[in-house]
């Protein structure tokens, strides 16, 4: 496997919903063409957001990864995002996200999220 840094306005893999995406840069094509060989998703992330990507280069590693990454159980998660704004130290965020999808109105996904402020500068 590998871990690689995705920029932010890249998308993860292109679909064939919106021919808009045409246009944009695809992390998977992108390491495809790179590496000569198919690649498999273990992490997902926004395209809106850049951060590190888990990825398989093989079938069974991808099974072995995505069932670990699935379990939750050897897998933590940890996301940092710069605010320039001011925030309380700890918060708890409690609106729906917005699943959006071109074909279709606004989805709402409940969420709770526990935030806490790790720096103020």
């Amino acid at each position: 496997f590998i871990v690689v840094a995705k920029p932010s306005g890249w998308l993860m893999y292109h679909t064939k919903k919106d021919h808009r995406q045409l246009e944009a840069q695809s992390l998977v094509q992108e390491l495809q063409n790179q590496l000569g060989q198919q690649v498999h998703l273990i992490s997902r992330l926004d395209s809106g957001c850049s951060g590190a990507v888990l990825i398989a280069l093989n079938p069974l590693s991808a099974r072995l990864l995505q069932a670990a990454w699935n379990s939750q159980t050897n897998v933590s998660k940890q996301y940092l995002a710069l605010v320039n704004e001011w925030s309380p130290r700890e918060w708890t965020a409690t609106r729906p996200l917005s699943k959006m999808n071109f074909n279709e109105k606004s989805k709402q996904k409940r969420a709770k999220r526990r935030q806490r402020k790790v720096e103020a500068g």
